[in-house]
């Protein structure tokens, strides 16, 4: 049975190259896998903690037996004809299977690989090498894992989406194919789960430690001697700051967009839609239902209608081939429809912004017409206005009337607007100055007789004067 033994009582972070590649950074995996390797890894690197371990030598094989990525495969080899190659694939009558199988990392070596973890080095060395393969027909990709790295994991995704046409590729879960490994299986051309088979979890997730609560209980003090600003944020002795965890989840997030876009790239999906699925797994049909996945087999049928398709001649092959070709062709028609439908409809409101603007430019013109028109019509009216009050004051200053009465011809020509038959009348019937006034008038202005009873000295202007006096009660009425 296992044993619980408690963690050491003073953290010591042991095995620090595993630990930074499972905290403090960003993970294509399924959640519950990494509380697993949380809680398997957490006693082994110096977390606080219950560590497990089996006592048992039946209990070891059975762990063994659990964590090899090549033990379905092993069974399949020796109950059929599949041929293993150097690369670590299988070959049966022209269909070549590439295991997927274990945690997803960047770099794997015979270690790793014996505790279920798989190199995307590794699964690309198979990929290339059943590409290259004539004798391979067709590639099916058995994906077991919870995910793993983000680093890899698109490169090896985009080089498998880059192969499509060259070989027919199917995806099967058997049974987990969550994040990474459902990135990967995204780049087939179509995805199979058996019924209880689950996909999913389109998603990135990162987990920190933090060590200073148990330092503090322990009056222990961890002292950084550093020069650069950010050289030792997010470390485990101090609480992370809100700053460093900002930055974090920036990184995470562009992460999940990449992974959305790039999904939904290989399943002709929204991206929408994909962000939807929440990070969600979907369990057999379901997965189908939400477009994760093509069909519902299990690996063992799957494995058997490649192998008989492939058997019955290369007649599938070439009309799939052919359907591939003619959906390549379809969908480059739709792009270029597309794009012709947004050529258009920026020419079209190109077009319209040129007829607005011309329009705009032609109502400015004509309002600018307009204005010009009516100022020169009152410049016009104005200058003719000039020249008959001019006609008007000579005349009123030279008629008989005025003769002995200039005092009140000027008046009546200067300060009012009475036409010349007015002012005639009204001099007509206005006394006319005395022979004393006359006389008095070359002795300097001012100088009256007693008749006189405005008690305001008046002299009579010269006809210029008047003139220029008249002007400036004109200029200043129109001003008004």
């Amino acid at each position: 049975m296992a044993k619980e033994k408690s963690a050491p009582r003073t953290p010591v972070l042991r095995y620090p190259h595993i630990a930074s590649r499972v905290f403090d950074t960003p993970l294509l995996i399924e959640h519950s896998k990494l509380v697993a390797i949380l809680h398997v890894l957490g006693p082994r690197l110096g977390f606080d903690g219950p560590m497990i371990e089996l006592d048992s030598p039946c209990e070891a094989d059975l762990a063994k037996a659990a964590g090899d990525p090549l033990r379905h495969l092993d069974m399949l080899v020796k109950a059929s004809r599949l041929e293993r190659r150097d690369e670590g694939h299988y070959v049966a009558d022209g269909v070549a299977v590439i295991p997927v199988i274990g945690t997803l990392v960047q770099r794997a070596d015979w270690m790793d690989a014996m505790s279920g973890m798989v190199g995307y080095g590794q699964i690309e060395r198979m990929f290339v090498a059943a590409i290259d393969d004539p004798q391979v027909k067709e590639i099916l990709l058995e994906i077991d894992s919870p995910g793993g790295e983000v680093a890899g994991a698109f490169d090896m995704a985009d080089r498998m989406f880059e192969a499509r046409g060259e070989k027919p590729m199917t995806a099967i879960a058997t049974e987990l194919a969550a994040s990474a490994a459902y990135l990967i299986a995204s780049a087939a051309d179509e995805i199979v789960v058996p019924r209880t088979a689950s996909a999913g979890s389109i998603g990135v997730v990162a987990t920190h430690i933090d060590y200073s609560k148990a330092l503090d209980k322990r009056g222990i003090a961890v002292t950084f001697i550093y020069a650069g600003e950010k050289k030792v944020d997010g470390n485990p002795y101090e609480p992370l700051p809100a700053g460093v965890r900002a930055e974090w989840q920036a990184e995470v997030d562009e992460v999940y967009q990449l992974f959305v876009s790039t999904v939904a790239r290989n399943r002709s999906l929204e991206e929408d839609w994909v962000r939807k699925t929440e990070a969600g797994m979907f369990m057999g049909r379901k997965a189908v239902d939400v477009g994760l996945a093509n069909r519902v087999n299990s690996f063992d049928n799957e494995l058997d209608v490649l192998v008989r398709r492939r058997s019955a001649g290369g007649a599938f092959f070439q009309s799939q081939r052919k359907d591939r070709a003619m959906k390549t062709e379809m969908e480059k028609r739709a792009e270029a429809e597309a794009e012709a439908k947004l050529r258009a409809e920026a020419e079209a409101k190109a077009k319209t912004e040129q007829d607005a603007k011309a329009k705009q430019e032609a109502d400015a013109k004509v309002k600018a017409d307009a204005e010009a028109k009516a100022r020169q019509e009152t410049e016009a009216k104005a200058r003719s206005g000039a020249a008959s009050d001019r006609e008007r004051v000579k005349a009123i200053l030279g008629c008989e009337e005025a003769k002995g009465r200039e005092q009140m011809a000027q008046h009546l020509a200067l300060e009012t607007d009475l036409t010349l038959e007015q002012a005639k009348g009204v001099l007509s019937k206005s006394p006319k100055a005395s022979k004393l006034d006359e006389a008095m008038q070359h002795f300097g202005p001012g100088v009256k007789s007693e008749e006189i009873t405005d008690p305001k000295p008046t002299t009579i202007d010269s006809p210029a004067a008047m003139f220029d006096r008249r002007a400036q009660i004109f200029q200043g009425a129109r001003a008004k």
